[in-house]
């Protein structure tokens, strides 16, 4: 392949590879806050933890 060839094809890579990366930073703080919304922790009085028998 010429030079040119290979200098695009390697800036194709570089830039989903860094957008894959971004969405992966992305996908991690939004399941970060999910999760500390939805800890056990911060249920509110009079729920259960998902079981009807819990006494």
């Amino acid at each position: 392949m010429c030079p040119a060839c290979l200098t695009s094809m390697a800036l194709v890579i570089a830039g989903a590879t860094s957008t894959g990366g971004v969405t992966a930073l992305v996908v991690r703080k939004l399941r970060a806050k999910r999760d500390t919304k939805e800890s056990p922790g911060n249920l509110k009085h009079g729920t259960t933890s998902g079981t009807e028998n819990d006494q």
